[in-house]
């Protein structure tokens, strides 16, 4: 994870899909339809805590399949549920080939339950495979039309397919009966931007945002829609705004994904979410966990020290962080965070070796060269940092504040040229940027009125 600061995401609560199986009807014992192999991938990318339990889970569906030959055979149901976990956990970690034949299985066996064909529709989906998720979604509808959660999914993929009408009535339909579901939101708001219908875009995107004011994902979006609108300093401020955490359908199936997620791979996609949600106490629980199952897994243990710093325990996570230097002494985003901590602590000097050391190791890290510039500001090297801001806009051309921060610098240095210089520069980079304009014209004015020649 490169630079854990800057990360955001959004968590759903976990639901079994368990839950109502009985109710479903199953093909009598010894008289199962025609099942698939559920194929075995390889195991050796993954660790041994997930490895483990894959193992067991199609340990459980061996042998089940092994007792329904026998003459009295098992109940389809119970057949049913071991696919299911099998496949859900496959599903967990990205196996979507022995997924989907875990799910089609389940599927076959109990042919008119509609989560099933829902679940085909969502590895479907994630693998881009859109007309397969298709597929398999308008057949969830058929067994039960009032689902939001596969009406969401299916309106998404139909407009990634540009079935525009198809997406706008189904995300429509989930409205009529939630009036603020902000997926909904979402999905009309995304349909509109490609019917350039900006207001309505912009509409939708802003109930979203009031409804799931963390979602700042959909800040992108919207300042599209402000864009299209001509609302330049609206569509500036939430350009500005803009992150990574989303929205998405409130579905069973994923949340009972996310609950069969084990092992320090699991512990750290945990924590990576509670830590994009703020939840810093329980990102560093999961990150702690992760370090117990394996003491030597480097990015559990940077992740560690930067959730602890975040929760506001900078000892505890500066220790965390140097314990990862240890490990690999090497590695930047270690050198960054220390830096980053450093910082906090009004340590400017400590900053810039620590920030110095991540930058050498990576010339191409320009969060560092940022946070670099502060420090170097702070100890009153401004053409030190005036450097570091060279090179993030050279190679961040589209960073409007190191633009204008990089030109201030240059004045403050008494470099007036090259200021006006670097303006010019940032105006050609970023011709939409109101401030850049303002200040490239303010600068023009001013040289110009005080006849002061370009040093």
């Amino acid at each position: 994870m490169k630079h854990l600061w800057l990360l955001a995401a959004l968590v759903w609560g976990c639901v079994s899909l368990a839950a109502g199986a009985q109710e479903m009807q199953s093909p009598p014992p010894g008289r199962q339809p025609q099942l698939e192999p559920v194929p075995r991938p390889s195991l050796e990318a993954v660790e041994p805590l997930v490895a483990e339990g894959l193992e067991a889970d199609h340990a459980a569906v061996d042998a089940l399949l092994a007792q329904a030959r026998e003459p009295e055979g098992i109940d389809g149901l119970e057949l049913a549920d071991a696919f299911v976990e099998l496949a859900l956990s496959y599903h967990a970690h990205a196996f979507y080939e022995s997924a989907l034949a875990g799910y089609r299985n389940a599927a076959r066996l109990l042919p008119d339950d509609p989560r099933w064909p829902h679940a085909i529709g969502v590895a479907e989906a994630t693998r881009s495979n859109l007309e397969a998720a298709t597929t398999a979604f308008e057949n969830a509808l058929r067994l039960d039309p009032s689902s939001p959660a596969t009406r969401l999914h299916l309106a998404d993929a139909h407009l990634a397919a540009g079935r525009l009408d198809d997406a706008d009535a189904l995300a429509r339909s989930v409205l009529d009966e939630l009036p603020d579901q902000p997926a909904a939101l979402d999905l009309v708001g995304r349909i509109a931007l490609e019917r350039r219908e900006f207001q309505t875009a912009a509409d939708a995107f802003e109930a979203a945002l009031v409804k799931l004011p963390d979602a700042n994902r959909l800040h992108y979006p919207l300042a599209l829609a402000y864009r299209g609108l001509g609302d330049l300093d609206a569509a500036r401020r939430h350009l500005e705004l803009r992150g990574g955490v989303g929205v998405r359908p409130p579905d069973p199936l994923l949340a009972a994904i996310e609950e069969r997620e084990s092992g320090v791979r699991a512990m750290i996609l945990r924590g990576r979410r509670a830590f994009r949600y703020a939840r810093y106490a329980d990102a560093a629980a999961a990150f702690a966990r992760a370090v117990d199952a394996d003491p030597t897994h480097l990015a559990a243990r940077v992740n560690l020290g930067a959730s602890l710093i975040q929760a506001g325990d900078l000892d505890a996570g500066e220790a965390a962080l140097r314990a990862a230097l240890e490990l690999d002494p090497d590695n930047g985003e270690t050198w960054h965070n220390l830096g980053r901590v450093a910082l906090m602590r009004g340590k400017p000097t400590r900053a810039a070796n620590a920030l110095r050391r991540a930058v050498a190791l990576d010339g191409d890290d320009f969060e560092s060269r940022r946070q670099l510039a502060v420090a170097l500001q702070h100890l009153g090297d401004k053409a030190g940092a005036a450097t570091q801001l060279q090179a993030v806009v050279g190679g961040a051309p589209h960073d409007e504040n190191a633009h204008l921060a990089l030109a201030q610098l240059l004045l403050d240095l008494g470099r007036n040229g090259a200021a006006l210089t670097a303006l010019r520069q940032a105006a050609a980079d970023l011709p939409n940027s109101e401030r850049i304009a303002a200040a490239l014209s303010g600068l023009e004015a001013a040289l110009a009125e005080s006849s002061t020649d370009p040093q």
